[in-house]
């Protein structure tokens, strides 16, 4: 399913205050998660969940990630990991500290 920008109009507002810029790229796609939680830990329902992944950014570094309409982190240093995991469509779960100290070289 192709992902229209107006369906993700308000994220991408919210990401240029963020970011301070008006001046912004975005990739957003459908990732599934193994669980209604969409990788932000808690307790949810065990049913396989497709929730859009949004990717923000400028032209001075940092980026913005969004999933489920929800913020996940901001992105202070996106190190080559990052890039590639965002190419595969697959980045981590807001509650997995550990994959994301690997994603972030802050």
């Amino acid at each position: 399913m192709f992902i229209q920008t107006e369906d993700i109009a308000p994220i991408l507002e919210d990401a240029r205050k963020q970011l301070g810029s008006d001046d912004i790229e975005y990739a957003a796609w459908h990732q599934t998660w193994g669980n209604t939680c969409c990788g932000f830990g808690g307790v949810g329902g065990q049913a396989m969940t497709r929730a859009t992944t949004v990717v923000v950014w400028d032209d001075r570094g940092p980026c913005v990630v969004y999933c489920a309409n929800r913020l996940v982190r901001i992105v202070k240093k996106p190190t080559r990991k990052f890039w590639q995991r965002v190419h595969e469509w697959n980045l981590p779960g807001a509650a997995d500290r550990a994959a994301w100290r690997e994603l972030d070289d802050t």
